[in-house]
């Protein structure tokens, strides 16, 4: 497979389509020795060239701070689109750590993985300036997945079924969340989500500690997959506003808080409290 074509996959041409990805396993063409070259995944390969195609616009600096390497925009933004088989985001190893696939690539402004099923540790983490994600058939969001994407405000994950810890802390403008098959909630999911307003889990049987700690902005919370009051973590709405927001609990909740038509709930106080 060679390399993205640098007339095409570059600034002036701000939205890429690419596509070449798969589990088939290859010879990593990076080999210092091609007789005895390892072998990568297809996906691997393609994920590398994109990689090196974004570094000619802007190279995250690993050596800084995650903070450290702001991007002024200069040389643009880029839409990327991923087909033709990518399934997977594999983690990438750099000197003394691995980390996520396009951590801190503040370059992308949008992402639409249409064939991805497993987004990996922090794949999209400080892409600071990417404002929308389509994976509508990512079933595992592992942790710390789209940690400090500040300007983040729309994401689909039709399928996804396992929320990590962390996977949207720090996600400043994110304003509404959909998650329909989501079973399982990680610590501090959504933590920090000062937009946050509208949050629909209604298969999620369990929410991690912290999961909604200072989210400031909720209007419509609906967590009414969880029927035992045991799984709702330890300090889950800490320093949230929740005077404005429209809370729906199952009717197990409910009773076993002794809601009785009150607005009380989980240290907080409610606009209203129903339970279906």
């Amino acid at each position: 497979m060679k390399p993205l074509d640098p007339t095409l996959f570059c600034k002036d041409n701000p939205v890429w389509v690419i596509s070449g990805g798969g589990q088939q396993l290859v010879n990593d063409p990076d080999a210092a020795d091609p007789a005895n070259a390892p072998q990568i995944t297809r996906d691997e390969l393609v994920l590398r060239n994109v990689r090196r195609a974004l570094n000619t616009i802007f190279e995250p600096d690993y050596n800084k701070q995650n903070n450290a390497d702001l991007y002024d925009g200069a040389n643009g933004y880029i839409d990327l689109v991923l087909t033709g088989g990518v399934t997977k985001l594999p983690i990438q190893n750099i000197p003394n750590r691995s980390i996520g696939v396009l951590h801190r690539y503040r370059q992308l402004r949008s992402i639409s993985m249409p064939e991805v099923t497993e987004a990996g540790y922090n794949a999209f983490a400080y892409c600071s300036a990417l404002t929308s994600v389509s994976l509508p058939k990512a079933t595992d969001i592992v942790g710390q997945t789209f940690t400090d994407c500040s300007a983040l405000t729309y994401i689909s994950l039709p399928k996804a079924t396992d929320i990590g810890d962390s996977a949207f802390y720090n996600c400043r403008a994110l304003t509404y969340v959909s998650l329909p098959e989501a079973t399982g909630i990680g610590e501090s999911a959504f933590q920090n989500c000062h937009a946050l307003k509208s949050v629909s889990l209604p298969k999620a049987t369990g929410i991690g500690d912290y999961a909604f700690k200072s989210c400031s902005a909720l209007t419509r919370l609906d967590i009414s997959g969880v029927t035992d009051n045991m799984k709702l973590g330890h300090d889950t709405f800490l320093n949230a506003i929740t005077t404005n927001c429209d809370l729906i609990l199952s009717k197990a909740v409910y009773d076993a808080e002794r809601v009785n038509g009150g607005t009380y709930f989980y240290s907080n106080y409610w606009k209203t409290i129903t339970y279906k």
